[in-house]
């Protein structure tokens, strides 16, 4: 029995030199003549049998490590995500410090980091990391400071818009229910569908056979997944009619409406970008949506909303197709109840 076992260990060991030496393509097959020309060495029966003994032995300690090593991760994972809950729901700093006091234990994994990354989104976009700023400060979060007055504000100009023919009037959006509002709000702020605080632009599908060398640049997703301009292609404007209206600026947001679930970073659906200058004046290409904000709207203040887990979910239940292949559309985006802050969020806030 010996004997069997140490040859059964010794054929692992030289289970590389033997795939060397196979044959085929979808499946290898090794022939008999291969196996029996293979070089084994041979201890005395007793050595074979302490070599067996102890092979077994330190298997069974590399299986109680893996075992062990296993239950360590879920209980960081179980830590962390238990932590994180309570964070999110109470904000309380005694949750905060628990947490703060095992980073080093508890986020040395990529996965616990996102999930960190994801709760300070929440406790921003719900006002928990600002609510000694505003106590400290009640003159700007009250009065002509209000959501309520910007709301107004916002209003006014887009009626100013629409009386000068500039934009369209479009079809009112319902009101929020209590039932679509996913927690309590600080006082003073507002809950309002995104579509009011915001102009939407679907992209273009530009043809190849209008590229040229020079012109206005096309940023596709890729161009804003990688930050880059390489492998740019232009259009010459003078050949396009209304190229105008599908035009980037500096600060818009561009969210994607057609991908997968699954295929981050290039062709998630859901994705979201701040234009940079390194994009301003370029054009929008198709599968994508151009947002961009009223007056007074912080865009790194709503593009940390976008990016929160209660957006995250919200999409989910709105993406129609499968998993696969998802789309969403400017409704859906435009019908988002959002939280809109009391006073002009500033972007040290939320630049996470």
């Amino acid at each position: 029995m010996e004997m069997n076992q140490f040859l059964y260990y010794f054929m692992i060991s030289a289970a590389k030199g033997i795939d060397e030496g196979a044959s085929g393509t979808t499946f290898k097959e090794v022939s008999g003549a291969i196996v029996k020309q293979i070089i084994s060495p041979l201890p005395p029966l007793e050595e074979q049998k302490e070599i067996v003994r102890i092979v077994d032995q330190l298997k069974e300690e590399v299986d109680t490590l893996n075992r062990l090593s296993k239950e360590r991760q879920e209980k960081k994972h179980q830590f962390v995500s238990s932590a994180l809950h309570h964070l999110t729901d109470s904000g309380d700093v005694q949750h905060w410090n628990l947490l703060h006091n095992h980073f080093t234990d508890t986020l040395d994994e990529l996965e616990n980091v996102k999930k960190l990354r994801e709760t300070i989104l929440q406790l921003a976009v719900q006002g928990k990391l600002t609510s000694k700023w505003r106590a400290s400060h009640p003159e700007l979060v009250s009065g002509s400071n209000s959501a309520a007055a910007l709301l107004e504000q916002i209003k006014a100009e887009k009626e100013k818009l629409i009386a000068e023919k500039k934009i369209k009037k479009e079809k009112p959006l319902p009101e929020i229910t209590e039932e679509e509002k996913p927690y309590e709000l600080p006082e003073g702020w507002e809950w309002v569908r995104m579509g009011h605080l915001a102009q939407y632009q679907k992209g273009y599908a530009f043809k190849s056979a209008n590229y040229r060398d020079e012109g206005l640049m096309i940023t596709k997703i890729k161009n804003l997944t990688d930050n880059n301009t390489n492998n740019s292609v232009y259009i010459d404007p003078n050949r396009f009619d209304d190229f105008e209206q599908y035009l980037l600026l500096e600060n818009d947001i561009v969210m994607t409406t057609v991908g997968s679930w699954f295929s981050a970073p290039v062709s998630a659906v859901g994705r979201s970008f701040i234009i940079s200058e390194t994009f301003h004046n370029s054009l929008l290409n198709q599968n994508a949506v151009r947002i961009r904000f009223w007056t007074d709207i912080d865009p790194m203040f709503l593009h940390s909303c976008i990016n929160s887990k209660t957006y995250k979910d919200y999409l989910v239940g709105e993406a129609q197709g499968t998993a696969n292949q998802a789309s969403i559309t400017q409704q859906s985006i435009k019908s988002f109840p959002i939280c809109l802050p009391n006073v002009i969020i500033s972007s040290k806030f939320f630049a996470l």
